[in-house]
């Protein structure tokens, strides 16, 4: 019996094509990691993307008949043994954003891409400034970017999305005018900067978490340790997120567009 299952494994071994089992729903050009027989490799989501489930064939190119076999993937969360069970772990899967993207600007998933307190890394870029400065600018720049509604929520409408922009940054402009109202106008910046800051910035931070899949580093819950993130450090915060979406060797950031991108800067998806 045993010869004849390590026979049949070397018959599927023998195979052109392998069947994967799409692990979630992902756009085309999306890459991630599959293991088949102990051996892992990268396999690319065909045109018109897949939905979670869904089978699709792709060819493997070290074999050389036409049968096929299925093989299971697996995401940064699912990690193969050789005995054949998952383990949770987080691994690094890229994201094409169109067929001109390069390897360095690829998304990141399962973490961030950078740390939190390595924002100076930045520090001759207008995101630096932004975020140190002018906070509420970059964070309308990061929902407009990620196409969010100005309190960071993802499920708005389009027409919410192209206002988000326009919405942080005419109120910003009205704050600072009030501000200069004797002790009224310093407790409306106060107010002011804990809205945008605490609670919009903990909403798209959370937004982002989900999209990137990105879990919590601390021991807090997430919802928590987006709050004490962006009470404590919001400026170090905002900056961790804009740098993640893009690679800002390649894209650095730009205070005069709504993206806080170049113009020709591929979108998010």
């Amino acid at each position: 019996m045993k010869n004849q299952r390590m026979q049949e494994d070397d018959d599927q071994l023998d195979s052109q094509f392998i069947r994967v089992v799409a692990p979630a729903t992902l756009e085309q050009g999306y890459t991630f990691d599959v293991m088949l027989h102990g051996e892992a490799f990268t396999v690319t989501v065909p045109e018109g993307g897949v939905t979670k489930g869904e089978e699709f064939e792709i060819p493997y190119p070290t074999l050389s008949t036409e049968e096929t076999v299925t093989g299971q993937a697996w995401t940064d969360d699912d990690v193969a043994n050789d005995d054949g069970s998952i383990d949770k772990e987080p691994i690094q899967h890229e994201q094409h954003i169109n067929e001109e993207t390069t390897s360095s600007t690829k998304l990141v998933a399962g973490r961030w891409r950078h740390s939190l307190c390595s924002c100076c890394d930045v520090f001759t870029q207008a995101t630096f400034w932004l975020g140190l400065c002018c906070t509420p600018v970059l964070m309308a720049q990061l929902v407009t970017r990620l196409k969010l509604d100005w309190q960071g929520r993802s499920n708005a409408s389009r027409e919410e999305v192209s206002l988000s922009f326009n919405k942080i940054m005419l109120s910003f402009i009205a704050v600072l005018m009030l501000g200069y109202i004797p002790v009224v106008g310093l407790f409306i910046i106060v107010a002011y900067l804990i809205l945008i800051i605490t609670c919009v910035g903990r909403n798209v931070r959370g937004s982002m978490r989900r999209k990137y899949n990105i879990r919590s580093s601390t021991c807090c819950c997430e919802p928590l340790d987006d709050c004490l993130c962006m009470c404590l450090c919001g400026g170090c915060s905002t900056i961790q997120m804009a740098r993640h979406t893009h690679n800002d060797k390649e894209y650095p950031g730009y205070c005069c567009t709504t993206t806080g991108l170049e113009q020709d800067a591929p979108e998010v998806v």
